[in-house]
């Protein structure tokens, strides 16, 4: 029975969210469901009576609030300090994430194991799979894995292991099935097989990144600046490196006048567009099917063609607060001037990655 650990284990080592609320855990279980084997699939209904692998995801935090349940509890986190490695560190005597994912492989495995049984354990360990992968779980016990930090998230109270566990993820207002979705078209080829033997070093190198992100916390009113700054970080478990080679944040007046600019690109290189829009406001952002075409003249010769040729509109995108929209950077795009109300704000981001992050892109040369 080695099917359930693997279809976990398969899919987040290399799709990993980063900021674990319920939305971050049923991606987690959603990601897996939609990369497994109609058998698997047909064996796991069975099990868990029909219930979905995101369904199933948050049970190990539902049942936090039955005592009979109290045992569980440590099998959520790791604790040892940042300079250490999980080898040097004494097992807890509680438990831990290590030990409780390897208890829910072994349950799973056993053909002795009743069917409630594997149904049990089979939900704990999508859970714990997911928590895993938020760094604070893997944490410092003096300060419950960030807990008692306290910090400011866009003025109000919080800790920051609740910016990272919900509060970063819930930002980009998308449903779980959205992110996974997106998420299974952007990194569908990064999946990679996965031996029991592994888990340490995974662990380990996910606690990397728990020192990072303590060492990241330099002022305690949180917001736009902190969650852009930990955007590599986020990218990093998600597999996929990238260089942000441009930043500009672009402040738009109300001068009383309709005035949309010249469409244009941001760099004759090969890139990734990103905007974040900080508020609701007027001063649309419009989209062309024109895109400018790298192999295809000098640089001066594209220029000049971008300055000339007839734009169709591909759509339109109106600023609201927290909406992010990220585009192939050859694409032709303009800006406009607010005329509702007095300003516009936008952080207009600019990266390279070596991966494809969308599956292809139409270059039109018209």
């Amino acid at each position: 029975m080695n099917i359930f650990y693997v279809i976990i284990f398969l899919f987040v080592n290399s799709l990993n969210l980063n900021s674990w609320g319920p939305t971050g855990h049923r991606v987690v279980g959603e990601i897996a469901e939609q990369n497994i084997s109609e058998k698997t699939r047909e064996e796991i209904s069975k099990i868990l009576d029909g219930q979905t692998l995101a369904y199933v995801s948050t049970f190990a935090d539902e049942i936090k609030s039955d005592d009979r349940y109290d045992i569980y509890y440590p099998w959520h986190y790791i604790n040892f300090d940042l300079d250490k490695d999980y080898m040097d560190t004494p097992p807890s005597d509680n438990g831990d994430l290590y030990i409780a994912i390897n208890k829910c492989i072994d349950v799973l495995r056993d053909a002795s194991s009743d069917k409630e049984s594997k149904a049990f354990h089979l939900k704990l360990l999508v859970h714990f799979v997911g928590d895993l992968h938020q760094p604070l779980h893997l944490g410092q016990e003096i300060d419950r894995g960030a807990n008692r930090i306290y910090v400011k998230w866009f003025g109000s109270n919080t800790n920051l292991h609740s910016v990272w566990d919900s509060k970063m993820i819930d930002s980009y207002k998308m449903s779980y099935s959205e992110m996974a979705y997106t998420l299974q078209k952007i990194y569908k080829n990064k999946s990679k097989d996965f031996k029991r033997e592994d888990l340490v070093n995974w662990i380990d190198q996910i606690h990397d990144l728990t020192q990072v992100i303590y060492k990241s916390v330099d002022d305690t009113n949180l917001g736009y600046e902190y969650q852009y700054e930990n955007f590599d970080t986020v990218k990093s478990m998600f597999g996929v490196p990238v260089e942000v080679f441009r930043l500009r944040l672009a402040l738009q007046l109300n001068n009383g006048i309709d005035h949309h600019n010249a469409p244009h690109t941001d760099s004759e290189e090969d890139h990734y567009a990103g905007l974040f829009y900080f508020h609701d406001s007027s001063g649309e952002t419009v989209f062309f099917n024109q895109f400018d075409d790298p192999a295809h003249g000098t640089i001066e010769e594209r220029w000049m063609k971008g300055r000339t040729q007839k734009y169709t509109v591909a759509h339109r995108e109106t600023p609201e607060a927290n909406k992010f929209v990220f585009f192939n950077g050859h694409q032709y795009h303009s800006s406009s001037n607010p005329i509702t109300n007095p300003w516009r704000v936008v952080l207009n981001f600019n990266i390279k990655s070596s991966h494809d992050l969308f599956a292809a892109y139409k270059t039109n040369n018209n």
